[in-house]
């Protein structure tokens, strides 16, 4: 009898009865997204044991107003739409969030040990804790990561064919792993800034990790791991001179002459003394 444990919901809550939910459901358990399209202060959703919550429908979104919060504590969420947190948000189990839009975070966010997947793009300008959490950005189509504060991710996997773009201002860490898949993307934006202090596994080559650099800005890659195939950008005006610096470790001079066919660009020494 438990197989057929797959409830669909079609009433509609008020305000009161949406208060302190707890789901002890094993099973699939889909909301329809009429009830939680916005949750307001004061109110607790928990999700417990393992199951599968399910909200809201395709084109819709999951919004925590400031005061509201959402505590996972072991189910896979999966979002057809979009999460919009002013609240508070907190994952403890391996399970996390499956998010198929846009996670932006003004509130606070915290990661837990979970597994959350992303396929929109992801902002935060409020707190996130990364924890022991594991982030995959596995979209279709362009993403980015951005917002106005500080990102650190634990491990953060790169899995878009498309690309996944570090726009942020504020600066940017992964204290695990950052794994980029075969075929994928994933680029620096001119003068963002990413740390890793962790390792870095780059399977996709040379196209699959780019620092940009242009008129705005050079982006900047801190890590200890030796070896990590990237495209590195160093932004030069023409038609004058310039103090330059390697911009990748043992690199050489020679990189900076252009082959035939583009304008020569040539180095000479200058001793201080």
């Amino acid at each position: 009898m438990y197989d057929y444990l797959k409830l669909r919901l079609r009433c509609i809550f008020n305000q009161s009865d949406k208060e302190n939910l707890d789901f002890y459901m094993k099973y699939t358990f889909i909301l329809p997204g009429s009830i939680f399209d916005t949750i307001s202060s004061s109110i607790r959703v928990s999700v417990f044991l393992f199951g599968i919550l399910a909200l809201p429908a395709f084109g819709q979104q999951i919004k925590l107003n400031s005061g509201a919060y959402l505590n996972n504590d072991g189910a896979n969420i999966i979002v057809n739409g979009k999460i919009d947190n002013s609240g508070s948000i907190a994952n403890s189990d391996i399970d996390g969030f499956n998010i198929d839009g846009d996670l932006q975070n003004d509130g606070t966010f915290a990661a837990g040990a979970a597994t959350h997947q992303i396929r929109g793009n992801f902002s935060n300008n409020g707190i996130f804790t990364g924890s022991e959490s594991t982030f995959t950005c596995n979209g279709t189509s362009a993403q980015a990561i951005g917002g106005t504060s500080a990102i650190t991710f634990n491990n953060l996997t790169i899995d878009n064919f498309e690309g996944v773009t570090l726009t942020t201002d504020a600066l940017t860490t992964v204290s695990g792993t950052l794994i980029i898949n075969a075929g994928k993307k994933f680029e620096l934006a001119s003068g963002k800034q990413l740390t890793v202090s962790g390792s870095i596994t780059n399977s996709a080559g040379n196209d699959g990790l780019r620092i940009k650099s242009d008129v705005t800005g050079t982006g900047s890659l801190i890590c200890s791991t030796a070896g990590v195939n990237s495209r590195v950008e160093r932004y030069l005006s023409h038609s004058k001179w310039h103090f330059i610096g390697m911009p990748v470790e043992s690199g050489v001079a020679g990189v900076f002459h252009l082959p035939s066919g583009h304008s020569d660009i040539w180095l000479r020494t200058h001793i201080e003394s």
